[in-house]
């Protein structure tokens, strides 16, 4: 406990810095007033993927890691109790945080303005919000894990009988499907119903469910591919070529009618085609250097910060909600350029108040359950 933040060495903490990083450049989009919307916004600030897709992307590959392990260890039924616990978990701090965005919005004439249905009919759009056909703005993301969890357990057997294709090509379909528009998502009564498609992203989350698990299967794959010089290469130039053409977007009008042409396939709200080549080259290459990585975050304290926050990422996301919402219901639309940086900076420096009261939390519930287990032990 000499230490803080106080990391949990059992996890992988090149993993849960990564989700650190995409916790924080979340926190920075969800802002009403960006101090840096030039790098944050539907494009991240190292290419033409955003947060989204890397959270989706390193949820699945938690979520078949640990869920892998338990139907390996304990069987079908403790992985179905483990996964579908979890999801109840989500949906219960869904709708809490659904009831919370709810009550803070009275206060707010222009959100009323924008939720003209729930404020007219708060009962009857509470039950629609309770079976996700009725979400505010962020609100749409912790439902599509309330699916894939559910349907976690399933895959996973599936994986590990080495029956991937029954899994990956169905999912590979719907996201193909949801580029043009298929199957059409229905609108909300005040607005689009989920904005980020549930058919595209679940590609992305049962890619990294599949990657995840792999690490209970012993295949030998990842060893041509680790020591394969020309897809590093290959790799790594074409990351680098889209971090060029990123920074052109952000600072110059040149690539517009180029990034128009191509709206399509970097479309934030199905996980177009480019922008998950985008994120892939990227994911290789911190795969490569993993290692090295790990040695980094282990011993460096900004590193060491952003993996206490990704390990607590639920309560920091719900946390990166209720601060927005925070500035967008109680602060003028428009405020000073001075006054968008500090809010970017308290955004960021408060993602470790939910971290910690979430640790100090399971510790305390670890101490009731387990009394004669020192603290130490439990880290």
């Amino acid at each position: 406990m000499g230490q803080f933040p106080p990391l949990n060495y059992r996890r992988n903490i090149t993993i849960d810095a990564l989700r650190g990083i995409a916790l924080a450049i979340m926190a920075i989009d969800h802002l009403p007033h960006n101090a840096a919307g030039a790098l944050f916004n539907a494009f991240g600030p190292i290419g033409f993927f955003s947060a989204n897709t890397c959270f989706l992307f390193l949820s699945g590959i938690v979520s078949g890691f640990t869920y892998g392990a338990v139907n390996i260890n304990r069987g079908a039924a403790a992985l179905r109790d483990k996964a579908w616990r979890r999801a109840g978990e989500i949906y219960l701090v869904q709708m809490a945080l659904f009831l919370v965005v709810a009550a803070a919005g009275t206060s707010s004439q222009a959100f009323r303005s924008q939720h003209v249905y729930f404020y007219h009919h708060p009962w009857f759009g509470t039950a629609l919000g309770a079976v996700f056909l009725y979400q505010f703005q962020f609100l749409d993301i912790l439902p599509l894990y309330c699916f894939f969890l559910f349907l976690a357990p399933f895959a996973i057997r599936q994986f590990q009988k080495r029956k991937s294709w029954s899994i990956l090509v169905p999912s590979f379909f719907f996201w193909s499907a949801a580029q043009f528009g298929l199957p059409p998502m229905p609108p909300g009564v005040d607005g689009p119903l989920f904005f980020l498609n549930p058919f595209a992203c679940q590609f992305v989350f049962f890619v990294g469910l599949y990657f995840g698990n792999r690490s209970h299967s012993g295949s030998s794959l990842a060893q041509p591919l680790h020591h394969s010089r020309v897809i590093i290469a290959v790799c790594a130039l074409t990351a680098v070529a889209f971090f060029v053409l990123r920074m052109m977007v952000a600072f110059s009008h040149r690539l517009d009618l180029w990034e128009a042409w191509f709206a399509g396939p970097l479309a934030i709200q199905t996980q177009g085609a480019l922008r998950l080549l985008n994120f892939a080259v990227w994911a290789y290459v911190v795969w490569r250097l993993r290692e090295p990585l790990q040695k980094i975050v282990a011993k460096n304290p900004f590193g060491s910060w952003l993996a206490f926050v990704g390990q607590h990422s639920l309560q920091v996301f719900v946390w990166t909600v209720l601060f927005a919402t925070c500035c967008s219901l109680f602060l003028p639309p428009h405020v000073s350029r001075l006054f968008a940086r500090a809010e970017t900076l308290l955004s960021l420096a408060t993602l470790v108040i939910p971290a910690y009261i979430h640790f100090q939390y399971r510790h305390m519930w670890d101490f009731r359950k387990y009394p004669s287990v020192p603290l130490a032990g439990r880290t």
